[in-house]
């Protein structure tokens, strides 16, 4: 099991340094000091290796047993929340999240990590309808997107306050659906048309 971590954590190392396209088995070995028919031991190829460092990430639900104590509004915004601080200290799917293709290698790409994530909220919020789950995975991958926004913000303060507003304005809107306004697009497409 040693030799395994130690390959596991030399991928994870070189592949968030690097991307996978630019990381080969030669190096991941070179940095776990262990033997090429070692790694095969564990894994199939240097594709194999990257998902499964990507879907254990995916699979990471640390904090779970305390969102049964939440709301429904608190869970959402806690797990939006988390996501961009987890994001920022996992250069792997961060990359993936932004969509630097980079870090696109074998069924790793940001469809895939979006439809897994859609799998979880169907999972947590599971009295919600396939429409509404993906409604709120799609304000999710918004809400993801502010990610890139870190570096306008004066503090780490400032930053950690926006991401919980916005995420809370999120949640709101989405939870008071029953208040949105109908929309008459054919009316708002004639109105533009004439600007």
């Amino acid at each position: 099991m040693k030799k395994q971590k130690a390959i596991y954590m030399a991928g994870l190392k070189l592949f968030s340094k690097y991307g996978p396209k630019k990381v080969s088995i030669d190096s991941i070995i070179d940095e776990a000091k262990v033997g090429k028919g070692t790694f095969y031991k564990y894994f199939k190829n240097k594709t194999d290796f990257y998902e499964k460092i990507v879907d254990d990430m995916l699979m990471d639900k640390g904090g779970e047993e305390e969102f049964g104590l939440l709301s429904k509004e608190e869970m959402l915004v806690s797990h939006m929340v988390g996501i961009l601080f987890y994001l920022e200290k996992n250069d792997i799917l961060k990359n993936i999240c932004l969509e630097n293709e980079k870090y696109f290698f074998g069924k790793i790409n940001y469809e895939y990590i979006q439809k897994r994530h859609f799998e979880g909220l169907k999972e947590y919020f599971s009295d919600e309808n396939d429409e509404d789950c993906f409604f709120l995975s799609e304000i999710i991958w918004s809400y993801v997107r502010s990610f890139e926004k870190i570096s306008r913000f004066s503090s780490r303060e400032e930053y950690e306050k926006f991401c919980v507003k916005f995420a809370n304005a999120c949640v709101i809107g989405y939870y008071s659906k029953e208040d949105f306004v109908e929309i008459d697009l054919p009316k708002i497409k004639k109105f533009i048309s004439k600007l």
